[in-house]
């Protein structure tokens, strides 16, 4: 599994991921063009365009900082979807040193309780702390989240570090 970083929303490269990205996340949980193209230019956010054997399977859009990495959306394409590479995409995210955090919807219908099998099976623990996700777009209103982390659970300090980041550094960038 390789990764290649995109930092312009201009890229070539990207069509593809961009669509698969928008067809893969409710409106809600989508930017704006404008603010995408914002943060790409953010030292810390990292497009990352997953490929094995030189054909692009997924995508990884973390931010990473000193203390984690975030993982803030992760699809594979469709027409790649149940091949494994969504488990090799984490298994060398989670190579670092650092936890790496995500947020999944609550486990309460098939698809939902499906995701949170797959994130366990790939060495992920629930978190206890109540997570309240900010909307991407004006309009729709914040939703509770899940957190995720690998390998064991984060502290409430990190947890806490974590949601001051998601709020003014992330969704600052609206």
């Amino acid at each position: 599994m390789e990764f290649i970083r995109i930092t312009d929303i201009n890229d070539i490269r990207i069509e593809k991921s961009l669509s698969e990205f928008h067809q893969s996340f409710p409106i809600h949980e989508l930017r704006m063009p404008e603010s995408q193209a914002f943060i790409m230019q953010d030292k810390e956010y990292l497009y990352l365009l997953a490929s094995e054997n030189n054909i692009e399977v997924g995508s990884a859009l973390i931010w990473e900082t000193d203390e984690y990495i975030y993982l803030d959306h992760f699809f594979i394409y469709s027409n790649y979807r149940g091949q494994g590479f969504g488990s090799k995409i984490l298994n060398k995210l989670c190579q670092s040193d650092k936890p790496v955090i995500l947020e999944i919807d609550p486990p309460v219908d098939k698809v939902s309780v499906n995701r949170k099998h797959f994130y366990e099976k790939n060495g992920f623990v629930t978190n206890p702390y109540k997570h309240i996700h900010p909307p991407y777009k004006d309009g729709f209103n914040p939703y509770e989240l899940v957190i995720m982390t690998s390998h064991e659970q984060i502290s409430e300090d990190l947890y806490n570090s974590f949601n001051k980041y998601l709020l003014e550094h992330v969704m600052g960038k609206l």
